[in-house]
């Protein structure tokens, strides 16, 4: 969920791992809730993460590009 992901990529985290992942339709909402528009649905803050909206346009490029989501597969 967005609510449980927000406050920690905000804090500045690379990325998550998330566990108890069995769907693809999972997948697919976790990675729009890790990206930034146009690729996701992550919303804009002011925050350490996004270095208090410095150079914000190249941030959230390079956060697209670069950010890791480690999806483990509990299921069969």
């Amino acid at each position: 969920s967005n609510d449980i992901f927000k406050p920690l990529l905000d804090s500045g985290a690379d990325g998550l791992i998330v566990q108890m992942v069995s769907q693809d339709k999972e997948v697919k909402e976790l990675v729009k809730n890790l990206k930034y528009p146009p690729l996701g649905k992550r919303t804009y803050g002011v925050n350490r993460a996004q270095k208090y909206g410095f150079n914000f346009d190249n941030y959230t490029k390079k956060w697209n590009d670069q950010s890791i989501l480690i999806a483990q597969i509990e299921s069969s």
